[in-house]
């Protein structure tokens, strides 16, 4: 009972370990999928930045040739005039686009590096759980060692008690066997002398 307890303690931490592996590598697959997000987004950020800033450059260029108004104003027609409005209102509304984007970007990136912190504290936490696992396992197994051994030692002396018990007893029915011969020829010669009538 004792050696099945063990033997069952034994299965359950080498299924948990082996559980907890799997957990450790669904959690290395994740923080590698988020890094890979993170340099994506890093990438972006980069050209995100590049396109803002060439924005911004061509509007302070355009600034120092034209103020708005006068850019307006010097177009040739009323509709030219419209189509230049509509292009600085859209021009501003691109550069805030960009700049909501950049904004929008960099708190996906503190996002997914605040999972991936969160997801390496659990993976510390599991291989802290694993490792002692373990130490129970090796505890288990040598006791499970320990215990096989004094079974094997008491099936030994079983056997040998055993043994010694039918050699006893087969000394006994030898000896119940020769008291009967005795006895039979005991009363054999006793009557011997007597004829029956």
């Amino acid at each position: 009972a004792d050696l099945q307890l063990i033997s069952r303690q034994i299965q359950n931490r080498e299924k948990m370990i082996n559980n907890v592996a799997y957990e450790i590598a669904m959690l290395e697959k994740q923080i590698i999928d988020q890094q890979i997000v993170i340099n994506n987004l890093r990438d972006d950020i980069v050209r995100l930045k590049e396109d803002y800033g060439k924005s911004l450059l061509g509007a302070y260029k355009q600034r120092n040739v034209y103020d708005k108004v006068m850019f307006v104003f010097a177009a040739q027609s009323f509709n030219q005039a419209i189509k230049r409005i509509q292009y600085i209102n859209q021009l501003g509304d691109y550069r805030r686009h960009q700049a909501e984007l950049i904004h929008h970007t960099q708190q996906q990136i503190i996002i997914e590096l605040n999972l991936i912190i969160a997801a390496k504290r659990d993976k510390e936490g599991l291989i802290v759980l694993k490792e002692a696992e373990k130490k129970e396992l090796e505890v288990d197994k040598k006791e499970e060692s320990t215990v096989l051994v004094k079974l094997q030692v008491r099936e030994k002396e079983l056997r040998r008690t055993l043994a010694e018990n039918e050699r006893a007893a087969s000394k006994l029915n030898n000896a119940i066997a020769d008291l009967i011969q005795k006895e039979i020829a005991a009363e054999a010669g006793g009557n011997g002398g007597k004829t029956r009538k």
